[in-house]
């Protein structure tokens, strides 16, 4: 089974996780603000507090280990390109994915490392464009999605 890391709990990070198949993928939201953590606690997810700016907390966690997939799901950018550095730092192959709220930040975050990244505008602007042009499609594409990123 795959160990999935989700950093920074949020509506946005619930919606994605809520859609994986917790049978094939071990998941564990991280964040470092403890009311985030109780959220997610009372939503049904395995959680741990965990301060992203810590080589140690994120060793501590399983990156640079049994970790396999890292989410940065943080409602700012630069907190997700920090954090982005920092697993890359500490395991090369581990795989990345980040959002990303500034079309700006796109570039850095590939920069620090990520391997995905999402970008809500984008993936909004595709979804309505397909709801037009391809409505039959749309359904099958939103179940298969996060599955295929990770």
């Amino acid at each position: 089974m795959k160990r999935v890391a989700i950093f920074g709990y949020n509506p946005m990070s619930y919606e994605a996780i809520s859609r994986i198949d917790q049978s094939r993928y071990q998941l564990l939201v991280l964040d470092h603000q403890v009311e985030h953590i109780e959220r997610a606690k009372e939503n049904g997810f395995a959680t741990q507090i965990a301060d992203f700016r810590s080589d140690e907390d994120l060793r501590e966690v399983g990156i640079g280990g049994e970790i396999d997939t890292l989410f940065c799901f943080f409602e700012q950018d630069s907190q997700n390109v920090f954090l982005t550095l920092s697993a890359r730092a500490l395991d090369p192959d581990l795989n990345i994915i980040a959002i990303v709220y500034s079309p700006e930040s796109a570039q850095k975050l590939r920069a620090a490392g990520a391997n995905k990244i999402i970008d809500p505008y984008e993936i909004c602007a595709r979804k309505i464009h397909d709801l037009l042009k391809r409505p039959e499609i749309t359904d099958v594409f939103d179940h298969a999605y996060l599955a295929d990123m990770i």
